[in-house]
Formats: C-alpha cells, sequence, structure tokens
C-alpha cells in the first residue's frame, strides 16, 4: 500500500493496537539523495525536506472487519526472489560489470 496523503489511509495501514512496519522514501525527483525511514506508523511526508515529495509503504492494510492482507503480492515476492534468491542477497552472477569509461 502506498501512502500518498489519502484521508483515512493510516486507519487502514495503522488501526489501534496492530504493529505494521513500513518504509518511507523521497521522491525520485527529489534535490536531495536518497533519504529513508523504517517506522511501525505513519510517517510526516515532507520529514526530510518540506518541499520534497515522500512516499510511504506499509507492510499491511487492514480491512473495516481487521481483516490483514499482505502488501507483497505474489508477483511482486516472485520478482524479487528471480533477482536476489531466496536468501534475499544478488545472484553475483547477475552483476553487470561497472563501466571503466
Amino acid at each position: 500500500m502506498l501512502f500518498v496523503d489519502r484521508p483515512g489511509w493510516s486507519d487502514e495501514a495503522f488501526p489501534p493496537q496492530v504493529a505494521n512496519r513500513s518504509i518511507t522514501f523521497n521522491d525520485k525527483g527529489s534535490r536531495t539523495g536518497v533519504c529513508v525511514l523504517a517506522t511501525d506508523g505513519p510517517a510526516d511526508l515532507h520529514f526530510g525536506a518540506a518541499i520534497d515529495a515522500y512516499q510511504q509503504v506499509a507492510r499491511y492494510r487492514f480491512g473495516k472487519d481487521g481483516e490483514r492482507v499482505d502488501s507483497i503480492t505474489d508477483w511482486g515476492l516472485k520478482q524479487f526472489r528471480q533477482a536476489y534468491g531466496l536468501n534475499g542477497l544478488l545472484d553475483p552472477a547477475r552483476l553487470e560489470a561497472p563501466d571503466r569509461g
């Protein structure tokens, strides 16, 4: 789930008394370097700079009935495993040779 200042989203991602990890990161158009925050609650989406855009991605979202839905789809997990293997490390055979030009 991507947090984009949508009212009520925090209730879906961070209901009371429920743990849920998330990652907040700056937009690719940001004027600063990479800025990342891991948290277990809603983050200020301008924590790194007042006018740069940030996005928050929560691991789970929760329905009105409290049902927990994983934000990592089967397709996404398959893509990750193809790129990084089951142990989460990039396969050295897939690394590109550095540009020495």
